[in-house]
């Protein structure tokens, strides 16, 4: 699969036929096709770490989560999410089209992207309730609940609790459980 500087309007079912041959992962934009970038060990324990605390609560409401290999769908793109929770039978093996709680671990390269654009599409999923933006470096989530077609924004720190449909994440916890895992250090300054 090519990257979308040199690909012209691909169509999600040849992006998707492609997607299962590729030698590395691709999200599809509006028509247009993107490499994925590697994440950081900080990323990589973030996800491991806020999936331990959803997980639990997502089994005990009949959903299931997945980690940064299951697709997600829209009519306007297709991502791979860090974190996603689905509830309710199975749509499609390739994909999912009805996420109920997603979540992204921040970067520096993908920070604004997923503030805004992907913020954007995934608020078109009707039985989306909450997307997660966690900082790997410092204590910050910022969360978006769905209101209408739009998402409403609050951010949370230090000392304080973010309740998600799955279970509370106390956003001191989940930083210890990163910092005491990952061993890269967060980056000062």
């Amino acid at each position: 699969m090519t990257d979308a500087a040199s690909a012209g309007f691909v169509s999600f079912d040849t992006y998707l036929a492609d997607e299962q041959e590729a030698e590395s992962r691709h999200e599809w934009v509006g028509g247009a096709v993107f490499v994925m970038a590697g994440g950081t060990e900080r990323h990589d324990v973030a996800v491991n770490a806020l999936t331990d605390v959803l997980r639990p609560g997502a089994r005990k409401a009949g959903c299931r989560t997945f980690g940064g290999n299951r697709l997600v769908r829209t009519d306007a793109a297709a991502y791979y999410p860090d974190l996603v929770v689905v509830c309710g039978p199975l749509g499609h093996p390739l994909y999912e089209a009805d996420a109920t709680l997603i979540a992204e671990v921040r970067s520096d390269s993908t920070a604004g992207r997923d503030r805004r654009e992907k913020a954007i599409v995934y608020a078109t999923l009707p039985s989306l309730g909450q997307y997660l933006l966690v900082d790997p470096d410092r204590r910050h989530i910022e969360v978006g609940v769905r209101h209408g077609r739009f998402l409403s924004w609050e951010s949370y720190g230090p000392g304080d609790v973010v309740d998600t449909a799955y279970g509370v994440i106390v956003v001191d916890e989940l930083y210890d459980a990163i910092d005491a895992e990952a061993l890269t250090p967060p980056p000062h300054g």
